[in-house]
């Protein structure tokens, strides 16, 4: 932290100190990126971008979660990060234990909109791991993201094939909701329209 404070006070850039830190000592990517958040903490984002395009291992981006960063710069070093296509998951298993409950849903939106079609199911189980032991549900929160994000459409379906339980559940809830809508029947007995009718019923010593 003490290098980016000397830097910036004789005029040079946030960036060119992080870049030069950064291949000066790779090896030590994660505590070049805590003295680089801790110097200027409003800059986080333009910190992780600078970071991705040096190369730094995904593993020390995630690593500064565990630092003394406040909601918003979580929320923005996990945005980003998602944001620049690089391994979600690392992101995603360690960042999302610190986060408000009510911003994950979002969030995981986000990581699956910017994930391609092979990453899906790696998101939704770091994401399972993630939440596993911090909500009583987490499969209702990885179901809110699923439902906010792009894969939840005709065409997205078809790259969430990986996970078949859950879009199956999903699919099947929209279904019943589209027809709850339509007709004004109850989901149970939309639920019981689909089963298949019972066999006829024939009594013993029956002559037919």
């Amino acid at each position: 932290m003490q290098v980016f404070h000397e830097g910036i006070q004789r005029g040079k850039s946030l960036e060119s100190i992080l870049r030069q830190e950064l291949k000066d000592h790779y090896s030590e990517a994660d505590v070049v990126l805590t003295g680089a958040i801790g110097s200027t903490p409003a800059d986080v984002a333009d910190i992780v971008r600078i970071a991705i395009d040096e190369g730094v291992l995904v593993d020390d981006i995630a690593a500064q979660c565990d630092t003394m960063l406040n909601q918003q710069q979580l929320v923005n070093l996990i945005r980003v990060s998602l944001s620049e296509r690089i391994d979600p998951a690392p992101i995603i298993k360690r960042c999302f234990a610190y986060i408000p409950k009510s911003q994950i849903s979002d969030l995981l939106a986000h990581a699956i909109n910017n994930s391609t079609p092979g990453q899906i199911e790696r998101v939704l189980d770091a994401a399972f791991q993630a939440l596993s032991n911090e909500v009583a549900d987490p499969f209702a929160l990885v179901k809110e993201g699923v439902l906010r994000s792009n894969a939840f459409t005709v065409e997205g379906i078809e790259y969430a094939e990986g996970v078949d339980d859950l879009i199956t559940e999903i699919r099947l809830q929209d279904v019943l909701e589209v027809l709850v809508t339509e007709q004004g029947a109850s989901i149970d007995e939309v639920a019981d329209a689909d089963l298949p009718p019972p066999s006829p019923f024939e009594p013993p010593f029956s002559d037919s």
